[in-house]
């Protein structure tokens, strides 16, 4: 006759990484000792659990191996997923496919839009900081810009005023600018443009620009070269067609660094 210590069955649990731990429960009415497996089945969200009744040592390291395989399996398909993701959110950015690589984007309100590139300067650090902090400097090189003047100015921040010319429908876009000099450690230098659209009472004979916010990083390559970082994000007319979008966002990023170029 058995004992109860003769039908204490044990109970052993595989983790989906193959470690094993044994559990005992107490169950007088079994006849013989088994041995039970659980199986852990994964998948990406939730996990499906299966329990299956072992008795082939056999079939247990059969078993194993599949469930190996398996995590195998999900931690490839886990990967892929956040590539496809991250794929999938560069895929908003588009490419003005000019000379320089530009890129933009319209954000999800549709009247506010994003750009970014990069480009070299074949000009120290410090010089190419002076032409974009001193607004006197700004109709030479910042597209269609007709009017600047420096309103307040210390050794890391200013106001300026701009005045951009717009095509004969509409009216010429004014602006007012806070800049911000931060000098990093490594030797870099970022310069952030924010526009202040009350710094000033309003003039009807421009449109004010109400959201511009852009950031200049400075990269010293050399001792005559300048590597810069830039990107915008500038409020305008909702739903622009393509060709206007061209024109706002990619040709006068491109003009504008070919004059800084050319400086």
């Amino acid at each position: 006759m058995n004992t109860k210590k003769d039908v204490i069955p044990q109970v052993r649990t595989y983790t989906r990484y193959g470690t094993e731990s044994v559990v005992m429960f107490d169950c007088a009415e079994s006849p013989k000792k088994r041995r039970f497996r659980i199986d852990w089945l994964t998948s990406i969200v939730p996990y499906a659990v299966r329990f299956v009744l072992r008795n082939d040592e056999e079939r247990v390291k059969k078993s194993n191996k599949f469930c190996s395989t398996l995590n195998y399996r999900h931690l490839i398909a886990i990967v892929a997923m956040f590539a496809s993701f991250c794929a999938n959110a560069q895929e908003d950015w588009h490419d003005c496919k000019c000379n320089t690589p530009i890129y933009y984007r319209v954000c999800e309100s549709g009247k506010d839009y994003q750009v970014k590139c990069k480009f070299t300067l074949n000009a120290p650090i410090e010089k190419c900081i002076d032409i974009f902090c001193n607004a006197e400097n700004h109709t030479k090189w910042i597209y269609n810009c007709i009017e600047s003047k420096t309103l307040a100015k210390d050794s890391a921040s200013g106001v300026f005023r701009n005045i951009i010319e717009a095509p004969f429908f509409m009216k010429d876009r004014e602006v007012f600018v806070e800049y911000k000099i931060v000098r990093n450690f490594d030797g870099s230098v970022n310069i952030t443009h924010t526009c202040l659209p009350d710094y000033r009472p309003r003039n009807d004979k421009y449109e004010r620009i109400t959201r511009l916010k852009s950031t200049y990083i400075f990269y010293p390559k050399g001792k005559n070269s300048t590597e810069v970082d830039y990107f915008t994000e500038t409020g305008g007319p909702a739903n622009l067609p393509d060709f206007l979008l061209y024109i706002f966002l990619c040709k006068s990023t491109q003009q504008t660094i070919r004059n800084l170029q050319n400086m």
